[in-house]
């Protein structure tokens, strides 16, 4: 099965708050790259860490946010085995919710 396809339903997952940036991989579904690893959390999921590429936008903390496009990602490289590999979001981009 490719990695790709195992689209998320943005509705699933909800709007979530900002915490901060986090430790980003090299590589994403084996591809090098730039990426940004965020660390978010909401009341349904708790923690999670949201994989996008790297952009010049900057998120303030405690702002809530959505995401385009998630796709699961279950990669032990971004925290070790700590978290779970459920908790893994790639996303297009973080949109902020007005």
């Amino acid at each position: 099965m490719e990695p790709k396809s195992l689209k998320l339903n943005p509705d699933f997952i909800g709007t979530f708050w900002y915490e901060k940036l986090g430790t980003a991989p090299r590589r994403a579904f084996g591809e090098a790259g730039q990426y940004q690893c965020h660390v978010v959390f909401n009341e349904q999921h708790g923690i999670f860490h949201v994989i996008t590429p790297a952009t010049s936008q900057v998120f303030e903390e405690d702002s809530q946010l959505r995401l385009v496009n998630p796709i699961f990602y279950p990669d032990y490289a971004v925290n070790g085995r700590n978290v779970a590999p459920a908790l893994n979001v790639f996303a297009e981009k973080l949109e902020v919710v007005k």
